[in-house]
């Protein structure tokens, strides 16, 4: 990892450590991808917006982990569900 990369990832570590509460914005091609760093387990999110293109079973998989889940519909017309 270069310096910048670690360096981010230590400033999203230390925001999480003192944050209330940990919101995660993700559309569905970033749940279950790799990435060159993790900065906290999923126990630390409170929260995951993602949008309806989302794997159901990663969904549920968050949801068991405590998270709770706010799906956002592309259709304007339809209201963020929160299953």
């Amino acid at each position: 990892m270069g310096a910048d990369v670690e360096l981010t990832a230590q400033t999203k570590k230390t925001m999480i450590t003192n944050a209330r509460e940990v919101i995660v914005v993700a559309d569905h091609s970033k749940l279950g991808a790799s990435a060159l760093y993790r900065v906290a387990p999923v126990e630390a999110v409170t929260t995951l917006v993602t949008d309806d293109q989302a794997d159901p079973a990663l969904l549920d998989a968050f949801r068991r982990a405590g998270v709770e889940v706010v799906v956002a519909s592309a259709n304007p017309d339809e209201s963020p569900s929160r299953p």
